[in-house]
């Protein structure tokens, strides 16, 4: 099998665009493994849980998601081949320094040149294939999708989960039904998803990336043994355009990405915790399974540098509870507003500076 890969990676290198998609989606697929059909009774439950956790959420908040979009129970295959492109803005503007379409004139340059395409549809491809195998559902990678897509639940993963940490099964499906349906409500507002979405493909052209990896990769790629060393490992692939710098744009990037994610937390405890009694044991099973080697948060670190960690999801959480504890909940639902509102940098650890730059008028 991977052996039929390589030959048509070698088909493959000059299909037309700045990305690859076709390879992404062999390399994709290929990670993701084969169609496993979700049993029909566990998915009615998966969606009947998520009926109840939009209830509970509406109460309690006032952001919206629509009405008529229902929790998609799936597998990993299906997963992959429906999300591959929503992740394009991760490696899209990469392309020009990596595709050559740059002005380098550098050996690098003229190498990536034919390769860049192919190259970015590798990483793609092996970014999602990594995150079908880990990923509970959408709130469980750190970065939106772009444009969104349907409330997925990886049940194989979720259930892998239930099973490791020996969890209730019901209250542990209702748990990951309300941190999906937070990150949904969140990203379906008429701002955050593009503000995020900007702040990445900002930080993204105006970082380094280490190309001491990238050329080792490109040196083995004649190696079919070596590119099946690189499936077997699942995230071979993932690492080779690695950034190496810093921005303002990531910074920013990471502050609202943690803002959200510690939103979701400080929903669901208000709206879930008599529904989920084992609530603190399911979170604390949750971190114990984002601090493991190879978490979807420590791959997006890998791939764009922003550092998405567990302390990350405090701060934003410990941030949600201060600004409501200190001016109320209108004070935090008021962060929706606008972009401007947004905690930054800094501000995330610090709710002091962030009321003083937005509650108080002309501060």
């Amino acid at each position: 099998m991977a052996d039929d890969i390589f030959s048509q990676l070698i088909d493959l290198f000059n299909q037309p665009g700045p990305v690859n998609w076709k390879l992404a989606r062999e390399v994709a697929v290929q990670l993701a493994g084969d169609r496993q059909p979700v049993d029909p009774w566990l998915a009615d439950e998966y969606v009947e849980l998520g009926r109840l956790a939009q209830l509970q959420i509406q109460a309690t908040t006032h952001l919206r998601s629509p009405d008529s979009l229902d929790v998609v129970p799936t597998d990993r295959h299906d997963w992959v081949t429906q999300q591959l492109q929503a992740f394009g803005y991760l490696v899209e503007p990469l392309a020009s320094q990596y595709s050559g379409t740059g002005d380098g004139v550098d050996p690098i340059s003229q190498l990536l040149k034919p390769l860049g395409p192919a190259l970015l549809g590798m990483q793609m491809g092996s970014t999602v294939g990594f995150l079908a195998h880990r990923a509970l559902g959408q709130f469980d990678i750190g970065v939106p999708t772009n444009p969104p897509g349907a409330r997925y639940v990886i049940v194989d993963n979720v259930e892998a989960f239930i099973a490791d940490y020996q969890l209730e099964p019901r209250q542990t499906r209702l748990w990951v039904a309300f941190r999906n349906g937070v990150h949904d409500a969140a990203f379906a507002g008429p701002w955050i998803r593009q503000h995020i979405v900007d702040l990445v493909e900002e930080h993204l052209g105006s970082v380094d990336f280490d190309t001491s990896t990238l050329m080792e990769t490109i040196q083995n790629l004649s190696d079919p043994s070596h590119f099946q060393e690189l499936l077997a490992d699942g995230d071979g692939l993932t690492g080779f355009l690695s950034p190496t710098g810093k921005s303002e744009a990531q910074a920013r990037a990471r502050a609202a990405i943690g803002f959200v994610s510690g939103y979701g937390e400080h929903v669901l405890r208000a709206s879930a915790a008599k529904l989920i009694p084992d609530l603190g044991a399911i979170e604390n099973a949750h971190r114990l399974k984002q601090s493991e080697p190879g978490t979807p948060d420590q791959l997006m670190t890998r791939i764009i540098g922003l550092e998405l960690t567990n302390e990350l999801h405090d701060e934003g959480a410990e941030f949600c509870r201060e600004v409501e504890r200190r001016w109320g909940a209108e004070a935090l639902e008021s962060v929706w507003q606008e972009p401007a509102h947004l905690p930054r940098g800094a501000e995330l650890a610090d709710p002091v500076a962030w009321a003083a730059r937005v509650l108080l008028p002309d501060f």
